[in-house]
């Protein structure tokens, strides 16, 4: 009482609101690991997260029968939660997967690197996108997407498609031709494959980002 709240003596009508502002007005971006301190006023924080995606496969030399998949999108994660005043939280932010490069000669084509989990302490996470996937004689399945959880909202990051291009992510996507690279671009989409090559690198996975207001 007294404290936020105003009132207004008006011809017939007393008119009483709150003075205090609505909703989160601050945000934190962390795109590598780090500690968030709730400050001294903060009792509530909405966190907002994804995973890193993976990396292209990358088929063997020569290949009409090897095929390999792009990476596949990150998870996604929100939620808000009650917080106490002045407490530290560790963050950890996923990285990309890594590009790789096949190795000469039929049948020896070299799988994508999956991306890392992301989280917020212990409330909430979100793991990367599996990598690139590689067959030999066979078709190519695609990557699974990674996957949020503890949120208020989980959803799960794009696959990668069955001999094709990389998946996307909530707050990223992929980049480049199906076969040809091309790496994600915002945070936690899938790099892309590349096809019966030995020489350039498959896309890289973009990696990850935490999020939070208060």
């Amino acid at each position: 009482a007294g404290t936020g709240i105003s009132v207004t003596n008006g011809s017939g009508a007393i008119t009483i609101a709150s003075t205090g502002g609505g909703g989160f007005t601050n945000m934190t971006v962390f795109t590598s690991p780090g500690t968030f301190t709730t400050p001294a006023s903060t009792t509530k924080i909405k966190v907002t997260l994804v995973g890193a995606g993976g990396s292209g496969g990358c088929a063997g030399n020569p290949g009409p029968t090897d095929t390999s998949a792009g990476g596949a999108g990150g998870g996604y994660a929100q939620g808000i939660y009650p917080v106490a005043a002045s407490s530290p939280f560790a963050v950890t932010v996923g990285s990309g997967g890594s590009p790789v490069v096949s190795i000469a000669g039929p049948g020896q084509g070299t799988a994508g690197n999956a991306g890392g989990t992301t989280s917020f302490a212990a409330l909430i996470s979100a793991t990367g996108g599996g990598g690139g996937s590689v067959t030999n004689n066979a078709p190519t399945n695609g990557a699974n997407g990674g996957a949020g959880s503890s949120g208020n909202i989980n959803i799960p990051g794009q696959p990668s498609f069955r001999n094709g291009g990389a998946g996307n992510s909530i707050l990223g996507f992929a980049t480049g031709q199906t076969g040809e690279g091309g790496s994600g671009v915002g945070y936690g989409s899938g790099g892309n494959s590349i096809s019966a090559n030995q020489s350039t690198p498959t896309g890289a996975g973009a990696g990850g980002v935490v999020i939070v207001e208060f």
